[in-house]
């Protein structure tokens, strides 16, 4: 299945880790659940606002998080 070959965003990784469950994430970032599994499953880049209130959550720097759109190749996007 291609999935397997997608990257697995740093985001959920993270999260995984941290064993924080989606709609917690939500309730501390104010970003929608359904954004949140977008944004992890590379379907959508987060606006700034939200990359500030998703790294602020975690105690993370933002680009730990998210790439740069030089980083982002679309080969991660499924075709």
């Amino acid at each position: 299945m291609w999935a397997d070959l997608v990257e697995v965003h740093p985001l959920r990784r993270l999260r995984y880790d941290r064993v924080i469950l989606l709609v917690e994430l939500g309730r501390l970032t104010g970003v929608h659940v359904s954004a949140l599994s977008r944004i992890e499953r590379w379907l959508v880049r987060p606006t700034h606002e939200q990359e500030v209130r998703i790294s602020r959550a975690l105690g993370v720097a933002i680009t730990s998080l998210f790439p740069t759109k030089k980083e982002a190749s679309a080969s991660r996007f499924p075709k």
